[in-house]
């Protein structure tokens, strides 16, 4: 008999150890909480609020919101549902991030599952704490109307940028029918220069001009004139 239960503690032991959660996985509650995740670009003015299938939304105890430690994550579904089971009676924090042409997205959402009856809708908008970011719009300096197809030129150096050319700058963009460009890599702080122009036919209208990036992170807006 002694011998039988020698041979059966090894085989317990891994079926216990097959049964154990991963690290921080703790959910075993009986509440759960189901949304719909969408995605917005308020910077570029873009069509709205959009379904964002095939994205992780993580989630988290809301006490722990400074940390890098998440309970669970799923991935929207193709239409953009998701939904987390076995939550306890405890506050959450729902955490979404997405990259698109450049621009970083995010949304955080707190959320109580045991009065959560509904479910809920997450929106990522423009995350403006990750660097910053520069929107240029360009006008006519007569007319103030807003100028499509001018040539924006970014610089660092004040002496490079007084060229009529766009040799030496870290960016480069037309701007689009609402007359701006944005610039969605990381600035440092300090002074950018901009030299801007459009050719229309026997008409050239030119803008030179500059922005002080004073912040660690934010989104910075400058309207130039051409003449």
């Amino acid at each position: 008999m002694k011998k039988i239960f020698f041979l059966l503690l090894p085989v317990l032991f891994l079926l216990d150890a097959g049964c154990k959660k991963p690290e921080g996985d703790d959910l075993s509650g009986q509440y759960s909480v189901k949304g719909s995740l969408y995605i917005n670009d308020t910077l570029r003015g873009l069509a709205g609020e959009q379904l964002l299938p095939s994205n992780a939304v993580r989630i988290k105890y809301l006490e722990d919101s400074a940390g890098t430690n998440f309970l669970y994550s799923v991935n929207s579904t193709t239409q953009s549902g998701f939904e987390f089971t076995s939550l306890s009676a405890r506050n959450y924090l729902m955490v979404s991030e997405k990259t698109l042409s450049g621009l970083h997205f995010s949304s955080k959402m707190p959320v109580a599952p045991a009065s959560q009856a509904t479910p809920v809708k997450m929106v990522l908008y423009p995350d403006y704490t990750s660097g910053n970011l520069l929107k240029i719009t360009c006008r006519d300096f007569v007319s103030n109307g807003l100028l499509n197809n001018a040539s924006v030129c970014l610089f660092y150096s004040r002496q490079l940028a007084q060229a009529n050319q766009c040799t030496g700058s870290f960016f480069t963009d037309n701007s689009n029918s609402q007359g701006w460009v944005l610039n969605t890599a990381s600035l440092p702080t300090g002074w950018i220069y901009i030299n801007a122009s459009l050719t229309a036919g026997a008409v050239n209208i030119q803008c030179k001009d500059s922005i002080n990036i004073t912040a660690a992170n934010g989104l910075f807006q400058k309207a130039i004139y051409l003449k």
